[in-house]
């Protein structure tokens, strides 16, 4: 029998209601631009949480779509309540708790912080041409 969570969904949503949960890191997002920019192929969706919009994974690649001028984004949305969540670093707390209140806070994490464990892998075998996307 196949298990339901290997039927995952990819949504199309506006970049603009994407909400970011921690800080991204210039030069990798600099680095991504480039290679996006050069293929014109986006291969990678974002995963975000079903209820907030909260970037759960791809904060590098948000920052890509908006430089890029995206409208839209291929995500994977997931219930908090599916998924794992550690940090990183010794000095930061990441429960979902504290996720979804520093959302309501407007605090955001230092980069790298918030772990996210996913039921399964996300394959990155998308062929989207950006000009699609604006």
């Amino acid at each position: 029998m196949e298990s339901p969570l290997n039927n995952y969904q990819i949504f199309f949503v506006k970049v603009n209601q994407l909400k970011p949960i921690e800080g991204f890191i210039s030069t990798r997002a600099d680095d991504l631009y480039k290679e996006i920019s050069r293929s014109g192929i986006w291969t990678t969706p974002l995963v975000i949480d079903n209820q907030h919009g909260l970037i759960m994974d791809g904060h590098h690649r948000h920052q890509v779509a908006m430089r890029l001028g995206l409208i839209y984004v291929p995500v994977v949305a997931w219930n908090y309540n599916q998924v794992d969540v550690w940090s990183l670093r010794d000095t930061e707390e990441v429960t979902v708790k504290r996720i979804l209140q520093n959302y309501k806070d407007g605090i955001i994490y230092p980069n790298k912080t918030a772990k996210h464990g996913f039921p399964f892998s996300i394959e990155s075998n998308l062929e989207i041409n950006i000009d699609e996307l604006k």
